[in-house]
């Protein structure tokens, strides 16, 4: 699957449709004058559309179609002269970040928070700035410092393995339609501009998804780079009097669009869009954008003198350092000599379980906003996704998502089915962590059937839960499963008319749970008032009822829960009027 095509009649349509949608942080754009044919690159017998967003150390890949030995020698080369720019940058920003510590300078005071990172760096041993990440097989994780130094790279057009992102869609906008290094009588725009949009929550998702498969290779092995191979950063919080550009264009970076195993799955969602429009004369005239160059490219940056000194003392040193990968971020080094981690190959199976993952997160966002219908159509199509490691925590938690959706719509009979469909993947997995949660959810879910008159939908769904919990090893979270699912089963056979098994469900919680935990007790407590209820509403029964409230008071009359003490001052009541 590719990325979304939008094509719009001209600039100001783009801006329509954007707006009409956008809210602060939901969304990522970027901006580009030119949409040139998207280019295929098949990896490992598996075609991947390589759309325009391309890093700079990642343009090459537009001459391959093949990921071959060709292909990855490239890709490693191009990688060591960015990660080398990279390091001397990094270098220069500590060297000054230090001298401004000892002369008591403001300029670099926001770094602060970094400093003990910082120390480390500078006191590692052995010949490389970050030989200290990895001492001992133990390293810092993506540091903060280090991401942020990388990103102003990026932003001061140092040739990295990032892509510059923007939150305002209007300053997406002026890069589609505005060469960067435009001539002082910038010319006519012709052929096709293109706006792209990303979902923000779900690419960090995706890259968080992304860097856990990889955990576990990075973790096997001290020389292997570190797991958080990709990341979003947001530039906004950099201080203007430190650097303007990333303030102004409200600028983000994200490390990802440089490795094509995370291309396979970002292009396998329907996470990112391209608005398409023809570049028309006088555009940003007919729409006007609210932004200006200066503005954006301000020409008195308080970065500059350090984009200038990088330039000229630090950038030609790069050329002695490639081959020794600094970066991903951390260079590795051994008693005698700099380890290269190479490429970690495609496996189809896990770039398929980031992308279900990665989906997953904003498909649910969309159910927790309101979006029931998107979030339908996008949860169903999680389960459609090939999935070769069978029923997991994302197919489960999918499908009790997809039934919540389907209540919010009034579709009962459709949520029950996908409820089933849940408690039947569940049924084998006892020891996973979040299986209880998820029969939790289940639980939640039948009470809101219920709640809607559809009480025997319910009824089944509480009495398959139960049946389950039987079977697994008790715990607090299923134990407070339990009690709940039996006694809403009880509280349901009252409603309809079988009043001897629904007293018997209750009794058997009152009698289970009254030492259990705050919940359990809770659920014991409702369970002997409404048993007392159900009784005094029948004459010949009043003896029954008088037993349950006193129990009930004899049982929780010094507990100090709040929700238990409520039922115990209505059972006094009850028996004061009695």
């Amino acid at each position: 699957m590719s990325l979304q095509i939008v094509r719009c009649a001209n600039l100001g349509d783009v801006l329509e449709k954007i707006r009409h949608d956008h809210q602060p942080d939901q969304w990522l754009y970027r901006g580009q004058i030119r949409r040139r044919p998207v280019h295929r690159l098949v990896v490992d017998g598996r075609s991947i559309e390589l759309e325009n967003l391309y890093p700079g150390s990642f343009r090459f890949a537009a001459k391959h179609e093949i990921a071959s030995e060709a292909f990855y020698g490239e890709w490693q080369n191009e990688h060591k002269k960015a990660d080398a720019l990279f390091h001397q940058f990094t270098l220069m920003m500590l060297a000054r970040y230090e001298a401004a510590r000892q002369d008591a300078g403001a300029r670099f005071a926001w770094l602060d928070p970094y400093h003990h990172e910082l120390r480390q760096l500078l006191d590692a041993p052995g010949r490389s700035l970050f030989s200290g990440f990895h001492r001992e097989g133990m390293g810092l994780r993506n540091p903060g410092f280090v991401r942020i130094a990388w990103a102003l790279a990026q932003h001061y057009e140092v040739i990295t393995a990032l892509l510059d992102f923007t939150y305002e869609p209007g300053i997406a906008a002026w890069f589609a339609t505005n060469e960067w290094n435009a001539p002082p009588q910038p010319r006519a725009l012709d052929g096709e501009g293109v706006i792209y949009r990303i979902d923000a929550a779900g690419l960090r998702a995706g890259t968080a998804a992304f860097n856990r498969v990889f955990q576990s290779r990075a973790d096997a092995n001290p020389y292997q780079p570190p797991p958080d191979q990709t990341f979003v950063q947001d530039l906004r919080g950099i201080p203007a009097a430190f650097a303007s550009r990333p303030q102004r264009q409200r600028g983000a970076v994200v490390w990802a669009f440089a490795d094509p195993r995370f291309l396979q799955v970002l292009y396998g969602t329907d996470m990112v869009r391209a608005f398409i429009f023809p570049h028309a004369a006088d555009e940003t005239s007919h729409w006007p954008l609210g932004f200006e160059r200066e503005h954006l490219k301000p020409t008195n940056d308080p970065f500059d003198d350090l984009v200038s000194e990088f330039k000229r003392d630090w950038a030609p040193q790069a050329a002695a350092r490639e081959g020794v990968r600094y970066t991903k971020p951390v260079a590795v080094v051994t008693r005698d000599t700099q380890k290269v981690a190479s490429a970690a190959p495609f496996n189809p199976d896990e770039m398929d379980a980031i992308a279900r993952e990665a989906m997953y997160t904003a498909y649910t966002r969309d159910l927790a906003e309101g979006r029931f219908q998107t979030a339908v159509k996008g949860l169903e199509r999680i389960l459609t996704m090939r999935n070769p490691h069978g029923a997991d925590r994302v197919s489960v938690s999918t499908r009790i998502n997809l039934a919540s959706a389907r209540l919010s719509l009034s579709q009962p009979e459709a949520a029950f089915e996908v409820y089933n469909q849940a408690l039947a993947e569940l049924a084998s997995m006892a020891n996973a962590p979040w299986a209880a949660d998820a029969l939790h959810a289940i639980v939640e879910g039948g009470a809101q059937l219920a709640q809607k008159g559809h009480r025997q939908p319910a009824h089944t769904l509480f009495k398959a839960v139960l049946k389950i919990t039987e079977q697994w090893q008790p715990s607090e979270v299923t134990e407070e499963v339990t009690a709940r699912a039996m006694y809403l089963a009880g509280t349901i056979e009252l409603q309809g008319g079988a009043a001897q098994s629904g007293v018997g469900w209750l009794r058997k919680v009152a009698a289970r749970f009254a030492d259990g935990t705050d919940h359990q007790r809770l659920f014991a407590a409702a369970a002997l008032f409404d048993t007392g209820s159900f009784f005094d509403k029948q004459p010949e029964m009043r003896d029954a009822a008088r037993a349950a409230f006193e129990e009930l008071v004899t049982r929780f009359g010094q507990d100090a829960s709040p929700e238990i003490r409520n039922f115990v001052d209505k059972a006094r009541r009850k028996l004061a009027a009695s």
